[in-house]
């Protein structure tokens, strides 16, 4: 029979229960004990948590609980570190020290929190990019797309954040701007980096990085290493299609340059109307997406410092829009007439 617990007193291996509770906002029914090969039920709630105990051994929910049953007897579910919380967990400590504005102005505080989010989303953006190209190289359409859509959502995330800063009005902005002194946009070592997977090979970034820094030595190895546009070719060579030897071993530290016999493979994969087809097709929605944020900002400069110099010395808008219509997948876009 199974042990009756007090409600207040769980046994300590149903801290796994707990822990899962926290994560998910649900309410303690079942707890669970690990022992030897098998789950032991506590009774909670009357006859709720026999029901849902029994749920454990088969069915659906069986299955669900199988990884938790093998952490358990393998050791890997245990109650150490019962000082971990929420706070611990995310640095939250850290986290929130870490803005620190110059002025006493309101709104200066909203510009150091909606930039230090971007850098989170590009730290995001940079991982699963890492990971995209991982999927594509092994020909792997399903998790290709799944990490896809998980990029596309996060640039709409992107995009979303130039609202926030749009409620910033000049004279707000004004209010502290001299007191950036020479920092700049420009010199977001993670978004050159993000710029590099995505192709561009553009040495002049290098200006904004002092030699033998950390992050010039970054994005110097993000230029050295293959592209998506690189990976997504070896990608395509993986469902057959016969993409040109010059492509694949091209020198990566050079930018690409749109070919014509590239473009025929790329017509051929849309021809099939089948995987490769849908990935294409997603890696022109992120080139749009890109685009779409690289608009939104230049937007949102102007309409905060009209065509003043920029911070830190940088052209300001009349820089910004010759980027937006920078493409990663130029080739996508040009069989677009062809089709």
């Amino acid at each position: 029979m199974a042990a009756v617990e007090p409600v207040g007193s769980p046994p300590p291996a149903s801290r796994l229960v707990g822990a899962l509770d926290c994560l998910f906002h649900v309410p303690p029914i079942v707890s669970v004990r690990c022992s030897s090969h098998r789950f032991g039920r506590h009774r909670r709630f009357g006859g709720r948590a026999d029901r849902a105990g029994r749920l454990l051994d088969d069915g659906a929910v069986g299955r669900l609980w199988r990884p938790f049953r093998s952490l358990c007897d393998s050791g890997g579910v245990t109650d150490q570190h019962p000082s971990l919380t929420y706070s611990s967990y995310l640095a939250l400590d850290d986290l929130l020290a870490a803005q620190h504005p110059r002025s006493d102005e309101h709104d200066e505080l909203l510009f150091i929190v909606i930039h230090q989010v971007y850098e989170l989303w590009f730290k995001q953006l940079l991982h699963e990019i890492g990971g995209l190209q991982v999927h594509l190289e092994a020909g792997d359409t399903p998790h290709a797309l799944h990490t896809l859509r998980r990029v596309l959502t996060i640039l709409k995330v992107i995009v979303a954040q130039v609202d926030v800063l749009e409620t910033m009005t000049p004279r707000e902005f004004t209010s502290f701007r001299g007191r950036l002194d020479a920092s700049s946009g420009f010199q977001s070592e993670q978004f050159r980096e993000l710029e590099a997977a995505l192709g561009r090979r553009d040495r002049r970034v290098f200006e904004h990085y002092p030699e033998g820094t950390p992050g010039r030595d970054r994005i110097a190895a993000a230029m050295a290493r293959p592209s998506l546009l690189d990976s997504f070719l070896r990608y395509l060579r993986t469902q057959g299609y016969d993409v040109p030897a010059a492509a694949l071993e091209r020198d990566l530290t050079a930018p690409w340059e749109p070919s014509e016999d590239v473009q025929r493979v790329l017509l051929a994969a849309y021809g099939d109307d089948a995987g490769a087809a849908q990935v294409a097709e997603r890696l022109v929605d992120l080139d749009e997406g890109l685009q779409e944020w690289r608009y939104r900002h230049v937007k949102m400069v102007e309409r905060t410092i009209g065509a003043k110099m920029g911070t830190g010395g940088s052209a300001g808008a009349s820089y910004l829009w010759t980027t937006v219509t920078r493409s990663a997948f130029p080739d996508l876009w040009a069989i677009r007439s062809q089709m």
